[in-house]
Order: C-alpha cells, then sequence, then structure tokens
C-alpha cells in the first residue's frame, strides 16, 4: 500500500493497510483528534460493507475486543466487499 497513507509512524503505514480514497475524504469538524478521524475513515469502510459485519464488530467489542485493530482489521474487509455480498455476507445474522 502507499506509506503514508495515516499520520507518520501510525499502523496505517503498515503495507498490508490498503484504505480506498473514498475513505480517506472522510471530513471531522476543527478540533477533532487524528485518533478521531483514523475512527471515522475506519468506521466508514466498516459501514459500507452492511449489517452482517457491523454486527460481528460489535460482537467482538462486546467480548472485549481492542478498539482500532478490531475496526482496521473489519475495514480491510472492503477491498473483499464484492465477495462478501456475493456469499451472503452482508445479511444480518
Amino acid at each position: 500500500m502507499l506509506a503514508g497513507a495515516g499520520p507518520p509512524g501510525d499502523a496505517m503505514d503498515e503495507p498490508s493497510y490498503r484504505r480506498p480514497a473514498a475513505i480517506r475524504k472522510t471530513r471531522l469538524p476543527a478540533g477533532r483528534s487524528i485518533a478521531d478521524r483514523e475512527l471515522a475513515e475506519l468506521t466508514c469502510g466498516v459501514h459500507a460493507l452492511g449489517p452482517r459485519p457491523l454486527f460481528e464488530l460489535l460482537v467482538e467489542f462486546d467480548a472485549g475486543g481492542p478498539l482500532f485493530p478490531t475496526v482496521r482489521r473489519y475495514a480491510d474487509l472492503l477491498l473483499q466487499a464484492g465477495f462478501i455480498t456475493r456469499i451472503g455476507g452482508r445479511d444480518s445474522p
């Protein structure tokens, strides 16, 4: 992936992370932190996957999953959105 997709030294610089351009354009009100912006961008990716992945993400949070690593992992699935849709993975449980 593109180095520098996130703040310098951030996990977003990792080659495994490929955030689509549409998600990188998330805008937040002035005064919000970089972490808030990153979370908003990742959340857009998870939302685009549909109700089932969002449900599964919330189940992981309920079980005590860490916020940023879990949301990043789900946002990474956006690259597979077509496949997820074809196998019915967007549908509510």
